[in-house]
């Protein structure tokens, strides 16, 4: 639905790569989830076109959207698509910020234990790997 949105803005078009196609979805599900939490961020998802200008227009999520990126990066290092609380730890996330942005879900595990424990995994694989291919870019050589 969002695509169809995307052709009906004035000068926009759809995106003509699959990279392309998962930056708007990272940026439209970014805009929503963030607009939602926050209501007086009122930008105009038309400002935010790549993922550098998605953390210029919204100044607040930067760190937990650098976190994210680290989080998916490394994990795509170790083969990993499920994550546990020491891994966003590691990242510099914690459980409320890792659901913040509508690109990780939680999912609560099963267990005796009084404290709850929660396996994360991001939205879909391709979407931990533009992450992960994003951080690295960002990466001092």
């Amino acid at each position: 639905a969002f695509l169809v949105d995307i052709v009906r803005t004035p000068g926009m078009s759809l995106p003509k790569t699959l990279h392309g196609v998962l930056v708007e979805i990272i940026l439209c599900n970014v805009w929503c989830e963030s607009t939602k939490s926050s209501p007086e961020l009122d930008i105009c998802i038309d400002n935010i076109l790549t993922l550098d200008s998605l953390t210029e227009c919204f100044p607040s999520i930067r760190y937990l959207f650098s976190s994210l990126c680290k989080l998916a990066y490394y994990g795509t290092q170790e083969n990993r698509v499920v994550f546990y609380g020491d891994n966003l730890v590691k990242a510099g996330l914690t459980h409320v910020e890792s659901t913040k942005l509508g690109l990780v879900q939680a999912v609560k595990q099963s267990t005796s234990r009084v404290e709850q424990a929660y396996s994360y995994s991001f939205i879909h694989l391709t979407v931990q790997e533009t992450l992960a291919a994003y951080y690295a870019s960002k990466m001092p050589d």
